[in-house]
């Protein structure tokens, strides 16, 4: 069955180029957990209703004919099926079980992970990768916890600025492990769900404990992702 043009929304301006960029921003922050990158300096078109851009240009990057690819009820538009189809030709599922990438349209709609796939102790890069639309993310700087002044950071590229939200509408965690010197904590903006924050916690310290099998997670909102791999160990402050 074809995909009906009429449908489909534009992905990226000059899908080469744009695709290499945002790839080298996921790159980053899967390697450099709990930094925040920003996709502004790509050119990329209005998504489908729900998606946030983030989620749409992380889709139009690594979705391709060989990914396998589940989306929330509120992400699985007709409008999103033909332009992922048209973009990617991405195997669409409607079991997340089966997917490589689960994009999720906000946390009240996240599968239950432990049924996701976690890879084999053969090939643990087999695991599924979850893609999860939040309120927001800020990065907890030094001077905050400290109360003094923080010395110059390394940050990656394409990082964005980092305003803290309301300490009364956000939850801060605390995040190590590989790609982390000694700690860096975040902080989760609870938006109208005020539970998900913790929730999410609950759903990382499990992932965790399977480690090196389990999911890796891509939080999205706005222009903005955040990567927390399975490999990264998270406790609540």
């Amino acid at each position: 069955m074809g995909v009906d043009l009429s449908l489909v929304c534009k992905g990226f301006e000059d899908p080469v180029q744009d695709a290499q960029r945002c790839f080298r921003t996921i790159l980053s922050a899967l390697s450099q957990p709990g930094t925040v990158g920003c996709l502004d300096n790509i050119a990329l078109h209005q998504p489908p209703d729900r998606w946030s851009k983030s989620a749409w240009g992380v889709a139009m990057t690594l979705l391709d004919s060989d990914t396998r690819v589940w989306l929330s009820p509120s992400l699985a538009t007709t409008v999103a099926h033909a332009s992922l189809q048209f973009h990617t030709s991405c195997n669409m599922t409607k079991n997340p079980a089966e997917a490589d990438f689960a994009f999720v349209g906000h946390p009240g709609e996240q599968p239950d992970w432990s049924s996701l796939r976690q890879g084999e102790p053969e090939f643990p890069d087999l695991s599924a990768t979850i893609i999860l639309q939040v309120p927001g993310v800020t990065v907890v700087e030094p001077s905050e916890l400290s109360g003094g002044e923080s010395p110059p950071t390394k940050v990656a590229p394409n990082v964005g600025p980092n305003v803290a939200p309301n300490a009364s509408s956000s939850s801060t965690l605390q995040l190590q492990g590989p790609g982390i010197e000694h700690a860096r904590q975040i902080r989760l903006e609870r938006g109208a769900e005020g539970r998900w924050a913790e929730q999410l916690r609950l759903a990382l310290v499990a992932n965790r404990s399977q480690f090196p099998l389990g999911v890796d997670l891509l939080m999205v909102w706005s222009n903005r992702l955040c990567a927390i791999p399975r490999s990264t160990r998270v406790a609540a402050i």
